[in-house]
């Protein structure tokens, strides 16, 4: 069988899903008894194969049926049924994994854990694999959640080594709200909007009959419309005009991709940001009138709109990705000593440019205008300059330097802080300096300030430094040396992910650390977390290989998800009677073999979640006091 016919496998599926979602609705009216389940998003695919895509397929691995079914109990009960084309060899064992999530906020995790009904047979040579599980508690408090679903081979005599076999995804609605044809998918005539389950409401489809297209304000409930989902109107070739509302924040990936006959978009006044590729390949597209308070446009956002000759950027744009122009009328673009612009954004320069100086009125750089650039040792930005952040990933330049007359900025030894000095924004990654002091009177560590200075291996920081930012020494490579002084509160995103430090005892001012804070760090081999700190992003220590000890201290409550995956070397840690859940990935693929308990064996069992039963751990705790 070729990949040809796995693709129309999938067709079909989706196809027979969709027709079953559809006499769902249809079977609902208003104030009707409903389905607990409709499927109304459907993604099949393998994910064992790194190149996976959302549409190739394992062609060893094949699903062949898949059946979802609520029941009308109290606890809603979804049963899984996968039907496989070819036996999986050593994979003699399975389990489901379910993920709960809010399908607005897709980073709101409601719960995620194991399937704990999992059968297997074998009928006319097929392996089949049953699943049930109940949607849990937490999740019944939401109105709308996407689940998640993964099928996961555990290979015999590999405790905790998992690999995907494939996902699937969905969207459920819980028991005790109004009929799914009210709430969940409503339809204008041609037009389909999902429920946010607040009030408000997204576009998700539009039939392609539409010429002139004006999406409302407010849906026929009196409810706002307040985004366009990814893919509503793509491939409409039939519209050629669209007004955006004024209630309208966002608009998807590749909502109006490919509308090839679309000349004319006109966006309300609330637009606040553009997904990828949102209009790409829209060739006809000629006039865009964009929102004032538009503050982001994502990469390709406009990219092969070939009739595309003039916009107007607004100056609350802050973010301006890769190739949003991409293959645009070369109209739309001027150039000037090298430096490529849209209006009065960077978003191209010459590769052989040694020094770069932006003119008078430049507001923004975009995102991979400079990649190109590697000789350039200086660059000079002007008065008017607002946002930089960009050029960060030129590797070699050395000198920085800002316009004196800047309101905003101020640039000392090439190196570029706020107008007060309080915040170093940007040290240039081509200084070849191997430590570096920050001045006195700074108190924050900018976004990517130091981003990818791999000379630099020593930094000391002042007193009086009160946050670090998501970013701030991330990639510096041969980063071992470094001070987190008191008074720091604050520990961003990725902060000091990818350096050569190799011990961490933070302050006691410390209340934050964000996600990978400390991620790959390889040399890593001893951290110290204080009892301030309150919250800890997922993956904070994720692939520390050298990392063996650990200390938490007792204002934590909840170890994160993959907090201590990879950490190869750590065999024991001692948790904090402060713990009230435990992600069952926090310690996935580590070295984990025993965990000390502060408290007794009934108090730990309280604890929500806790780790990956398929894990060989030992469990300490103390005794019960008699």
């Amino acid at each position: 069988m070729n990949k040809k016919s796995f693709k129309w496998i999938a067709t079909i599926l989706s196809l027979a899903v969709l027709l079953i979602s559809i006499l769902l609705i249809s079977s609902c009216s208003p104030g009707a008894t409903y389905k607990d389940v409709i499927v109304n998003r459907f993604d099949l695919g393998f994910l064992n194969e790194e190149d996976y895509n959302g549409g190739d397929f394992d062609e060893s691995k094949v699903v062949k049926s898949l059946t979802l079914d609520g029941d009308t109990n109290s606890y809603m009960v979804i049963n899984i049924s996968y039907t496989l084309e070819d036996d999986l060899g050593e994979d003699k064992s399975f389990r489901f994994y379910i993920r709960f999530e809010n399908p607005k906020i897709l980073d709101v995790v409601v719960e995620e854990a194991p399937t704990s009904n999992i059968s297997e047979k074998i009928e006319d040579g097929k392996q089949i694999i049953e699943a049930s599980f109940s949607l849990p508690e937490k999740a019944q408090e939401s109105r709308d959640m996407r689940i998640i679903l993964r099928l996961m081979p555990l290979r015999e005599g590999v405790a905790g080594y998992f690999t995907n076999l494939l996902e699937n995804d969905f969207i459920v609605r819980m028991k005790g709200h109004s009929s799914i044809h009210d709430s969940v998918q409503t339809r204008e005539p041609y037009i389909s909007y999902i429920s946010n389950g607040d009030g408000t409401y997204v576009v998700s489809a539009v039939k392609d009959e539409f010429t002139d297209l004006v999406i409302p304000d407010r849906h026929r409930d009196g409810g706002k419309i307040v985004g366009i989902a990814d893919y509503a109107f793509k491939n409409c070739s039939k519209l050629t005009r669209v007004t955006i509302g004024d209630n309208i924040e966002s608009i998807g990936y590749r909502s109006f991709a490919n509308c090839n006959n679309l000349s004319s978009v006109t966006m309300g006044a609330n637009v606040k940001s553009i997904g990828v590729e949102a209009f790409s390949g829209c060739s006809s597209l000629s006039t865009v009138s964009l929102s004032e308070g538009l503050t982001s446009i994502s990469s390709e956002a406009f990219s092969n709109c070939t009739s595309l000759e003039s916009i107007s950027l607004p100056r609350s744009l802050s973010g301006l990705g890769a190739d949003v122009f991409l293959n645009c009328s070369q109209n739309l673009t001027s150039e000037e000593n090298g430096i490529t612009y849209v209006d009065n954004w960077v978003v191209g320069a010459d590769s052989i440019l040694t020094e770069a100086s932006l003119r008078e009125g430049t507001l923004g750089v975009a995102a991979s205008a400079f990649s190109s650039c590697e000789l350039i040792t200086r660059i000079n930005l002007p008065k008017s300059i607002v946002h930089f952040t960009s050029i960060k990933t030129c590797p070699n330049i050395i000198i920085a330097n800002v316009d004196e007359e800047s309101e905003r900025y101020k640039s000392v030894n090439g190196i570029i802080y706020s107008k007060d000095g309080t915040e170093i924004l940007l040290y240039p990654k081509g200084k070849e300096q191997i430590a570096f002091t920050v001045p006195n009177g700074v108190i924050k560590i900018g976004e990517s300030a130091f981003y990818g200075c791999s000379n630099l291996t020593r930094i000391l920081l002042p007193d009086g430094i009160t946050s670090i930012a998501n970013n701030a020494f991330s990639s510096c490579s041969n980063l071992c040396i470094i001070n987190i002084p008191e008074g720091v509160s604050d520990i961003g995103d990725y902060s000091f992910s990818r350096t050569k430090i190799t011990s961490i005892e933070l302050p006691s001012t410390v209340t934050t650390i964000g996600k990978y804070a400390f991620g790959y760090c390889s040399e890593l081999t001893t951290a110290t977390i204080p009892g301030s700190v309150t919250t800890i992003g997922d993956c904070t220590f994720y692939e520390c290989k050298k990392l063996d000890s650990i200390t938490l201290g007792e204002g934590i409550t909840y170890i994160s998800q993959e907090m201590f995956r990879y950490c190869k070397a750590l065999k024991s840690i001692t948790i904090p009677t402060t713990i009230t859940k435990m992600h069952w990935w926090a310690f996935a693929n580590s070295g984990i073999c025993e965990i000390y308990y502060d408290g007794t064996e009934a108090e730990w069992n309280k604890i929500e979640n806790k780790s990956n039963p398929s894990y060989v751990i030992t469990y300490h705790f103390k005794p019960t006091e008699e």
